[in-house]
């Protein structure tokens, strides 16, 4: 992919099975200047399971250390 530009993304987890799953990030795209993202974010539901960044190795990880029924989505607001 060389050029793209995505609008309002969303990538949620359900590790409820195995909560010990632990992923690098929940969008992976190449870091070129015609690749753009705006509004993106990951969520953990059910707070279990680990997703450390929203996209490549940009964003905060999820869950956050919150209580278990409290589930928060991670945003990045734009990319790069």
């Amino acid at each position: 992919m060389t050029t793209h530009e995505a609008w309002a993304l969303g990538s949620y987890s359900f590790f409820q099975t195995n909560p010990a799953v632990k992923v690098s990030h929940g969008f992976e795209v190449p870091n070129t200047p015609n690749v753009k993202f705006h509004s993106v974010f990951t969520v953990s539901l059910g707070n279990v399971g680990t997703i450390e960044n929203v996209i490549n190795n940009v964003g905060a990880q999820v869950p956050f250390p919150l209580p278990a029924d409290n589930t928060r989505p991670s945003p990045v607001v734009s990319y790069p």
